[in-house]
């Protein structure tokens, strides 16, 4: 946040700040630091520290995958628990993976998800044998609740090849 010339607070007078936080990617303990610069020379700068923690009521652990190095022509799976965190039900109404040629996800079709309840989902990785490179994928859950018609999950590798 700048704000160059920003609001003048005369001496003994006070002035609120709003701070607003893009939080729809994280979840958890946010801490984030607002820096003042003043001309008081004995405080050129002041320091203002600003802890969140966000709870999304469709949890994703992870919310990142990451395969490391894989080798070409194998297959790798990894488990992705989404969890409900509110007091109604969410239906997923669609799953789609992107690279379909490289990964998969299980279960694949619609279900739904009572509050509080969680669902392990099995991310499969198999690049083909002549694939030699870095995979960045995604798998996107579409859901019926219109505060959150998408939740996307991140995954990425990178593909070796497969020598004795």
């Amino acid at each position: 946040m700048s704000a160059p010339g920003g609001p003048h607070v005369k001496p003994g007078a006070s002035r609120s700040i709003a701070v607003e936080m893009a939080t729809e990617s994280w979840e958890g303990k946010i801490t984030k630091e607002i820096f003042i610069e003043t001309n008081d020379p004995q405080k050129p700068r002041l320091s203002l520290t600003v802890k969140v923690q966000v709870y999304t009521m469709l949890s994703v652990e992870p919310n990142f995958v990451d395969f490391k190095d894989v080798k070409a022509g194998t297959s790798h799976a990894r488990e992705v628990l989404i969890r409900n965190r509110r007091q109604e039900p969410i239906a997923i109404t669609q799953l789609v993976i992107d690279p379909e040629k490289m990964a998969s996800i299980a279960p694949r079709g619609a279900f739904v998800l009572q509050p509080g309840a969680a669902m392990k989902l099995v991310l499969t990785l198999a690049p083909p044998a002549t694939y030699i490179g870095p995979i960045y994928g995604s798998i996107i859950l579409h859901t019926d609740w219109k505060d959150l018609p998408q939740k996307k999950i991140l995954f990425r590798t990178h593909v070796i090849a497969n020598t004795p």
